[in-house]
């Protein structure tokens, strides 16, 4: 009996940058502006907005442990709804955007008071810019060992490092092949001294731009895949309209509300015939963190990695 390969593993965002060659018409950010990681650019965001001793910070529930831990070295992460917070972190939920009236509440509850919005796994940093202090993380868009951006009032802040180790400027001497490794990837993601020297060195050779637009582009085609199909029969209006305005989230929510059997067989069904990863996660179907609405649903990757898109659509529906 012959045993059928197994697909390689495609995972929850793409797991390598691909070439994007330098276009002269196009204004790249510099090196300057490029954090270690999407998490760095927060916590200077955060230092800057010099906030008291223990300040209560207002963040959404079912968000990750590394955001919440950088929230931690500034204040008290609190219910982002709770009216004595000296500051917001919104986090943009697998890159979906929030509502027109989302934001209409969130000027109304802080307003003169900072809102930093946390948008890692959205596709759309530079084509659809929301305002106020946005951050971005060029791992999760990308792929690349690290790297990520903060933009304040629409224009891109500059990397402040801290002084260099001497651990770190030994990591800096190796050679970049000696570094491909995921601990030293995180070792450089949690750092606030340096950038991976790999995501520095593609900088250097490909258009960010370009391939921020390339990803985003995979995504919008994944996702409209989705909408023609059934398994958009129980998104509501703001989701598809996200998707008309070019909106590129990282993963689709679908089975809203099911059982869990329902979940554990689309699992197993990408897993087996896909080689994707999945899983059943809650997600907030209002689009505003301030009216949430969490309920289950089945958590699919519809990033430029995940290929057969199609026949993932077909099996799944």
């Amino acid at each position: 009996m012959q045993i059928a390969e197994r697909c390689v593993a495609v995972g929850w965002w793409p797991d390598r940058a691909r070439d994007a060659p330098l276009d002269e018409g196009i204004d790249e950010p510099a090196a300057e502006y490029v954090f270690p990681s999407g998490r760095a650019a927060i916590t200077q965001c955060l230092n800057a907005f010099e906030l008291p001793t223990d300040a209560a910070i207002a963040m959404e529930p079912y968000g990750s442990e590394c955001l919440t831990r950088v929230v931690r070295r500034f204040g008290t992460p609190a219910d982002i709804g709770a009216a004595d917070a000296c500051a917001a972190v919104v986090y943009e939920q697998w890159g979906w955007p929030l509502t027109d009236a989302a934001w209409d509440e969130l000027a109304e509850r802080f307003g003169g008071r900072p809102i930093l919005l946390d948008r890692v796994d959205s596709a759309d940093f530079f084509t659809c810019p929301r305002g106020g202090i946005e951050v971005s993380s060029l791992s999760k868009l990308l792929g690349l060992p690290g790297g990520g951006l903060a933009r304040a009032k629409g224009c891109l802040a500059r990397f402040a490092p801290e002084p260099q180790s001497n651990a770190m400027e030994e990591l800096l001497s190796r050679p970049l092949g000696a570094l491909d490794r995921p601990g030293y990837r995180e070792l450089f993601k949690e750092s606030r001294q340096a950038v991976h020297p790999a995501a520095i060195a593609w900088l250097e050779h490909n258009c960010l731009m370009r391939a921020a637009e390339e990803e985003r582009a995979n995504r919008q085609r994944h996702l409209q895949l989705i909408v023609e199909s059934s398994l958009a029969r129980d998104w509501p209006a703001w989701m598809c309209a996200a998707i008309g305005a070019g909106a590129g989230p990282v993963w689709a929510p679908l089975y809203r509300a099911q059982d869990a059997r329902r979940y554990w067989q689309a699992m197993f069904t990408l897993d087996e015939r896909f080689g994707v990863v999945s899983a059943p996660r809650l997600f907030n179907w209002s689009g505003n963190p301030l009216r949430p609405q969490y309920e289950m649903c089945f958590a699919l990757p519809v990033h430029s990695g995940v290929t057969d898109f199609g026949e993932i659509v077909a099996a799944l529906v």
